[in-house]
């Protein structure tokens, strides 16, 4: 009935593998038993440990990011992908346009 209420609370019609396992781990937190829990949401345990480990996991391209803000503001908001990217270069940095891009974009930096 819980798993229920967190699904609806959180809005969501049909929660992906990486929601479900935020709704187990919060489960789990409060007292169920993670094999019962499992059983109940149909999620894979295998699936279930991944999520977990990937959250634990340190953001690889964190110093990257702060070094794109920097330069983004910087220049008044108006370096887009490519111009950073010769920035990031001219700076030493090793980095391929693509990357700058996807990082831009995570950012919320319309591109």
């Amino acid at each position: 009935m819980r798993i229920l209420k967190k699904v609806k609370s959180a809005g969501l019609r049909r929660p992906t593998r990486k929601q479900q396992t935020d709704i187990v781990y919060d489960l789990t937190q409060i007292g169920f038993k993670l094999k019962d829990v499992l059983y109940v949401t149909e999620l894979p345990e295998s699936t279930y440990h991944y999520h977990i480990a990937k959250k634990t996991k340190p953001h690889k391209d964190k110093e990257l990011e702060d070094l794109i803000q920097a330069i983004f503001e910087e220049h008044k908001e108006r370096y887009g992908y490519r111009r950073i990217t010769i920035e990031l270069r001219a700076r030493g940095y090793k980095v391929n346009h693509k990357r700058v891009l996807r990082i831009m974009r995570q950012l919320g930096y319309s591109v």
